[in-house]
């Protein structure tokens, strides 16, 4: 897969904490200029407004984080904060997995905070965050947690939210990959993925998987920061 072809399944992210409001808006009239516009701008929700007003004829998604990164909100509060995301001009909820519960065996508290997510935001596009790299989860577990936010009517399953050490990885990107099966539920791999070959590698992973359909954003995202930058300058090339 191409540079350019690459740009068009990309989650441009920036979630460090630190970026300013003007920083972000920078980066959203970035990616309207983008020689291939990215799938989506993911975010924190504190700058969800101030973008929604900027670029009102974007091209892409608006997108962002609740439960983020912990996964530590009961499911009141995290269905009070998708609301608000929602109001303020998100199209897209990516949800962390209530992590603690869910290696606690309470998994009926893990699948109401991704319940939570899907009442508050029957239209938007819900990717669950599944933390793959989280050192109590196991091959095992991960298939266990991709069911619980396949039942709660996830759109996409997210591998990572790039806070831990261990990001995606081809072996969780497989087990999840099962779990999703002949649905038309999508993937998308997050956390580390900072070299274009890298994120070719996922693309042919599930790509190899749906041979019968095109590889489309509706299926497939590549959540990253760094990679945005090095793919533009190279499509410009």
């Amino acid at each position: 897969m191409t540079d350019r072809e690459l740009l068009a399944f990309l989650d441009v992210t920036s979630l460090t904490g630190t970026e300013s409001e003007a920083e972000v808006l920078a980066l959203a009239e970035r990616l309207q200029a983008s020689p291939v516009v990215p799938a989506a701008l993911c975010i924190y929700p504190t700058h969800l407004a101030a973008v929604a007003a900027a670029q009102p004829s974007r091209t892409w998604a608006l997108a962002t984080v609740v439960n983020f990164p912990t996964g530590s909100l009961d499911p009141d509060a995290v269905g009070r904060n998708v609301e608000r995301a929602v109001a303020e001009g998100a199209q897209e909820i990516d949800a962390v997995l209530a992590l603690d519960a869910f290696f606690a065996g309470d998994l009926g508290r893990a699948a109401a905070v991704f319940h939570a997510v899907r009442a508050a935001a029957p239209d938007a596009c819900f990717k669950a965050i599944l933390e793959t790299g989280d050192v109590r989860h196991s091959p095992g577990s991960w298939g266990r947690a991709a069911d619980c936010a396949l039942e709660a009517g996830a759109d996409f399953l997210k591998t990572s939210t790039g806070k831990v050490p261990v990001g995606a990885t081809s072996d969780a990107v497989e087990v999840l990959l099962d779990a999703i099966g002949s649905s038309a539920v999508g993937l998308k791999v997050s956390g580390g993925i900072r070299t274009s070959e890298a994120a070719a590698a996922f693309a042919a992973q599930v790509a190899a998987r749906f041979p019968n359909s095109p590889l489309l954003p509706t299926r497939f995202r590549i959540g990253a920061s760094e990679l945005f930058n090095l793919l533009t300058h190279r499509a410009r090339s």
